[in-house]
């Protein structure tokens, strides 16, 4: 991090950045480090819940058609969020092979993936 010092000029009321405090360029630098921060954490919680609902729906496949299909717009709602955060942060986004199941297979058991 890259610090200047702060000298004023009482007279005329001016400032100008020294060695000791932070440029704007690192300033801004941390503001965006701590959203990534901030959206990794929202990202994990999310998927959690995702991964929970889709759990969910398998359990509720015979159950109550209201109770399925509250969990599955809340499911819809939580991917969407993801997706967004996504094409916030990009840096975020895992590669497509690598990408968790969120969605509901079969009756909540996810399908392996197979090479080739």
């Amino acid at each position: 991090m890259t610090y200047s010092r702060s000298t004023e000029d009482h007279g005329r009321g001016e400032h100008r950045a020294t060695q000791y405090e932070p440029n704007d360029r690192s300033a801004n630098r941390m503001e965006q480090d701590a959203d990534l921060a901030q959206a990794r954490v929202f990202l994990e919680l999310l998927t959690l819940r995702a991964r929970t609902l889709a759990r969910e729906i398998g359990f509720a496949h015979r159950g109550d058609a209201a109770v399925r299909q509250e969990l599955h717009a809340e499911l819809s709602a939580v991917r969407r969020y993801i997706d967004r955060l996504h094409r916030r942060f990009p840096e975020t986004a895992v590669p497509q092979g690598n990408r968790p199941l969120t969605a509901a297979h079969g009756y909540g058991i996810p399908a392996r993936r197979t090479a080739g």
